[in-house]
Parts: C-alpha cells; structure tokens; sequence
C-alpha cells in the first residue's frame, strides 16, 4: 500500500466516523491499481476534501453521507473523470455550473454547490487540479440534484425532527450521475428535478420579483398612528398608496392627496385578502404589522415555500385535492385543472393538522362520529362531571367499551365525580348522525395514523373568520356537497348536487366508495398563489417558518 494510502484511511477514519466499513474497504482495495495520472491524481483529492468538508457546514452525519455519496459514484465509474473527455471539459460541466450560479432562483444558495472552487479552478490544466475540478463538479452536482428533489440536505441532518413531516429521502447518487440518456440534456435532466407542478414555478417567478422589489429599495414603512377609516384625511395615506402601487394592489399614479378614497381603500381589501387579514379596508394594527413587514422578510418567506414544496413528489398527480393548512384553503383539481377551491377550517394551536399525502378511498354520508378518547378523557369528561346530562343534550350515545360486545348505557347512571380520565378511556362515545353532529352531515376518509380526515360542519359562521383555526386536526369544508360531487363523479353526469341533497335528507348513513382513490396532499404554505394567480402570504400559524428557517441557516 502506497503513502498516499495510508494517509486517506487514517484521515478518513479520524474525520469520518459514519463512514461504513465497505467504503473503507474499497479504497484498501485500489492499493497501487489505479491506471493513469487522473486515477492517481483523484485518488489524493479524495484524501484532501475531506478534511475541507469537515470544515463547512455540511458535518456530522451529513459529511459522511456526502462522502458517502462521491466514493459511490466514482467507485462505480471505475474511478473515471464525469466531466472530462479526450477533448477537456465537456458541455455538459458548463451547464452545471450556470445552473448552480443560478441556484438562488429556486431559494438555494449557490456557495453550498462548491460554485467558487469551481470557478476557480476552470483555467488549470495539471492532472491534480483537473482531477479535484472533476470531484468539486460532482460533489455540487450531487448536492444539487438531491436539495432541490428532496429538500437541502444540511437542514434535514441539523434538524431531523422538522423534516418527519418531508418522509425518508429515496435519493440516489448513482441514479443522479445517470444523466447522460436524459433526453433534454444536462439542463433538461437539471430542469427535470425540481418539482413539476405550478405552484411551485410561481413561487420562482414570485421570488424573482420580490427580489426587484427589493433591488428598488423595497417599499415605505408605514407609521404608527389612530386606526384609520375609509374616507378619513392622513398623512400617512401617500405612503400607503406607494406602499400599495409596489406591491402590486393599486394602479400606478393612483389617487392623490391625504384622503382614504375608495380607490386607495379597494387596494388595501386587496392586500388584506392577500394577507389572510380581514378584508373590510379598516388599517388597524393587525393590517399595519403586515405592511410594515419588510420585503427581505417576504423573500425569505418565499424562499422556505419552495423549500416545503422540494419536501413533495415532483407530481402531485392530474387530479388530486390540496390542503394548504397555513392558507386555510382547499384546492381540487382534475385532470391538471382547478376545478374546486374552498376555504376550509384546520386544527387549532396543540391541535395541529398533520402534513402528508394519502389517497381518499370513501365518503360516508351521515356519519357518526365517535369521539377520540383523547377528547373524552381532557374535555367531554369535565362536561359531564359538571352537567351529568350532558351527553344526551349533544344526542351523544355511551358505550361500555371500544369493542363489538360492548352494551349502551345511561350516562346518569354514572358517577361522573369519580371517574378518572384514565378510567375515561375505557368508553366509546358516539355521536348520532344528524344536524347536531359534529361531522356535518358527510365526511371523506384516508385512512391514517394521524385520524385525520375531510368533513363537513354543521357551524358554517366559521368560515366568515380570517383565522380559521378550530378544529382538533381535522379538516372542515366549506362546501362538503361540491366537494362530494368532485371525488365521486366519473364524467358522467351521475353525480350532482340532487342526488348529494338526496342521500342526506335520507338521514340514512351510506357509505359510498369512490370509483377510484385520488390522491389528498395536506401542506404547510405560508405564501401561495390562488385560482387567478394572485400571491398570498399568511401568518405561521403553527411557528413552522421560524423553526425551518433556523434549520437552514444551520451551520452557515
């Protein structure tokens, strides 16, 4: 075994604790095999970049992933250049490196694809430096390739408990290096793996221009001041209107002088609907915070949008229903148009409504609805031990247990004073179908282990709220019948809004499979554009943007 040998195995292994045994082993292997001056010269690059990673921010386990990932690649390709030929650097490297330039179109940051070493080391033609510009070349490539399929990588190690949400990464390296029978190219297979569908291509376009917003000098900051009307004189109200002209609310050369006409005050309705605020052209404090936000914090809030949105399979299917959580909206499209878009009510804070795909497999009209025993033990329980009637006034049925020999009983029987939330769990408890029923009067079922699901409500004021934060973790809908209409209509006619009204004017509970399952994608967005395109920002409703952001920054 050559020097050379010896000093990679015994740097590895100080540097590199993660990495497996059978990597070790391949290069114990080579010894003195390789042929050529490259082989030679990529062999002692490999020893040298991995106390430079060590270094960076990519540590701990994903270090070792990423070694991971270039011993991979380089042993399969017999330790062989990926971006040189007899002719020198090919095409194909040139491209790679405007892409990752270019990262920060999608909200990367292009100095974590290695751009300049690169750059740096374009000009040199010995063997060690065309060798370590062929390695530095595929670690950003790999980098690349897996951060804007998957989500970054350096965030998922820092902060795996964030990405539970995102599921276990499937990226492969040796299926990444496998470019060259794309058919596009290299900047079509590049192009190709990031996600596919439109909202995340108007995120782009969205980041782009908050970008010359930003480049411009941003917008005004609005100052404090008494809350103000429609129709009320301020001096405030020329910073408003540019304020509005900027983002794009209010024509240019609107309005003049210090009154709050009813052009300036559409622009604000506009705004605050974009904002999830109350639309009703009032400027109070709610309102002021979110204009007074600056434009550096709305880029950044675009940028973890898209990040969320690497978390999802590139295609999301050609028709498929879509839950922004953060949005509290709910799309439906099919065959990749918008069909249905409803707001929706979500779980409220220490109810948080999961994120996950499923596909919905039935609608159950008239339902019951059998109460979590989480619900029992923590609220129905204090109910009752203050009210013993309280369950027959909400046409609640009590069971002795969860299982099929279980008998009814008569909650007066019970003495509620004594029972314990843990004796608690011991109970079903069954709501009867009806108008009272917490369900409504359908719901849509996935099957999950979050008990998560689509349901109507039977309090529909609800919906009139900006914050629409009231649920346990289900999903409520606005309109439950379109929705019923949407998943079990073939094309055919033979399902409408008649025969919907039908079966639930029956009282009767009828179950009905859907025809085929069509896929449910329950997302966190913060900003998000809508039907007609229109950009959307809304409070984090959960604090996920705060925590995903210092996964990000993570290391840097």
């Amino acid at each position: 075994m050559t020097d050379n040998n010896k000093s990679l195995i015994h740097r590895i292994r100080g540097t590199v604790r993660i990495l497996p045994v059978s990597l070790l082993s391949i290069l114990f292997a080579m010894g003195s095999s390789a042929a050529g001056q490259f082989e030679e010269a990529l062999f002692d690059e490999l020893e040298h970049h991995v106390p430079e990673l060590a270094s960076s921010s990519w540590y701990g386990e994903a270090l070792a992933v990423e070694e991971q990932w270039l011993f991979e690649v380089y042993r399969e390709n017999g330790f062989q250049p990926f971006w040189f030929s007899d002719n020198g650097l090919g095409e194909a490297a040139m491209v790679l490196l405007d892409t990752l330039e270019n990262a920060d179109q999608h909200g990367l940051a292009p100095q974590d694809y290695n751009v300049e070493s690169i750059t740096a080391l374009l000009d040199h033609a010995n063997p060690a430096e065309r060798a370590r510009l062929d390695l530095v070349l595929t670690d950003g490539f790999l980098r690349y390739v897996h951060d804007i399929s998957e989500g970054q990588s350096k965030a998922r190690h820092a902060f795996p408990e964030l990405f539970s949400e995102a599921g276990s990464p499937a990226f492969s390296p040796l299926e990444a290096i496998g470019f060259e029978g794309h058919p596009g190219g290299m900047q079509g297979y590049l192009s190709s793996m990031a996600p596919q569908h439109p909202y995340y291509r108007q995120l782009t376009e969205a980041l782009a221009e908050y970008r010359k917003i930003a480049q411009l000098g941003g917008w005004p900051s609005i100052k404090d001041g008494p809350t103000l009307h429609p129709g009320e004189s301020d001096s405030r109200v020329g910073q408003l209107r540019e304020l509005l002209i900027t983002t794009g609310d209010l024509e240019q050369d609107s309005g003049q002088g210090d009154t709050y006409d009813s052009e300036t005050v559409a622009a604000v309705k506009r705004y605050q609907q974009r904002h999830g605020l109350s639309d009703d052209g009032v400027i109070g404090p709610q309102t002021l915070a979110a204009m007074n936000v600056p434009v550096a914090e709305r880029i950044e809030q675009l940028k973890l949008n898209l990040e969320r949105w690497r978390w999802h399979d590139r295609e999301l299917g050609d028709t498929y229903v879509l839950v922004n959580i953060a949005g509290f909206d709910l799309k439906a499209v099919r065959e990749n148009r918008l069909e249905l878009e409803m707001r929706v009510i979500v779980g409220k804070l220490h109810h948080e409504t999961p994120v996950f795909s499923d596909r919905i497999r039935y609608a159950e009209f008239n339902p019951f609805w059998n109460l979590t025993p989480h619900i029992a033990r923590t609220e129905t329980l204090s109910h009752l031990r203050k009210n013993p009637g309280y369950l027959a006034e909400k046409h609640i049925r009590l069971f002795s247990s969860w299982g099929g020999d279980a008998v009814e009983l008569d909650p007066l029987s019970i003495d509620w004073q004594s029972v314990t939330p843990r004796a608690m769990n011991r109970y079903k408890l069954r709501q009867d179908p009806g108008v009272w029923n917490a369900l409504g009067t359908m719901k849509f079922i996935f099957p999950n282990k979050y008990s998560v699901y689509l349901h109507d409500t039977p309090n529909h004021d609800l919906f009139r709220t900006a914050n629409r934060a009231f649920s346990h973790g289900c999903i409520r809908l606005s309109d439950p019948h379109a929705m019923a209409v949407f998943l079990l209509d073939q094309g055919d006619g033979s399902w409408n809004r008649q025969r919907v009204e039908a079966i639930v004017d029956s009282a009767k509970r009828t179950i009905v499979n859907l025809p085929e399952r069509i896929p449910v994608h329950l997302a966190y967005l913060t900003a998000w554009h809508d039907e007609e395109g229109v950009l959307h920002f809304n409070e984090d409703l959960y604090g996920r943007d705060k925590r995903l952001l210092q996964a990000l920054n993570a290391g840097n």
